[in-house]
């Protein structure tokens, strides 16, 4: 049955915590458990942006820890016409590029100023300082927010695929708590 709880269905999203290096550093400054996404397109394949860009790879569990999660509207499980729109919105970005400006510049001012600092995102885009001072900057280096899908990271990708609030935002972890998406399992 593909609808159960235990069953992974095509656009279910493995939120994954993996054991290199680059993975350990994401993991302790996001102050997360997780550090990369994919999504799962069937059998064992899954489609995830990494360094090399937008790719299709064999899903091998492993060793690693992961978490799957589905959006509520996939709860009661999917028709082919869902499952068709799915894979063609998935497959269409493949061969992408990667988001080095997201991972670099972007999410580590994020997380800075929002995980390490606790600052409330929404008041603080609506300061003065963000309107006058951020804002321009983002927009000069091109640097999240901007709703711009010629590039991805792995949770940016995630995020477009299923038409996530603020996909052009997302962190891994923040793909975990998102608040369209419930925990179906964790490994």
């Amino acid at each position: 049955m593909e609808n159960d709880k235990f069953t992974i269905q095509i656009g279910d999203v493995l939120v994954l915590q993996n054991k290199n290096p680059l993975s350990w550093l994401i993991r302790i400054f996001t102050r997360s458990d997780y550090s990369h996404t994919e999504v799962f397109i069937g059998e064992k394949y899954t489609v995830g942006s990494a360094i090399a860009g937008v790719r299709k790879v064999e899903f091998d569990p492993g060793d690693k820890k992961y978490a799957v999660m589905r959006h509520k509207k996939l709860l009661n499980g999917l028709s082919q016409e869902d499952k068709d729109y799915l894979l063609n919105r998935i497959n269409s970005k493949i061969g992408t590029k990667y988001d080095f400006k997201f991972t670099f510049l972007y999410q580590p001012s994020k997380q800075f100023t929002y995980r390490w600092l606790k600052v409330n995102p929404d008041k603080f885009r609506k300061t003065k300082f963000y309107k006058k001072i951020i804002k321009p900057i983002k927009r000069l280096l091109d640097v999240g927010t901007f709703l711009a899908d010629d590039k991805f990271a792995c949770s940016e990708y995630t995020g477009w695929v299923l038409k996530l609030k603020r996909w052009d935002t997302l962190s891994p972890q923040d793909v975990f708590e998102h608040q369209e998406l419930v925990k179906m399992f964790v490994v």
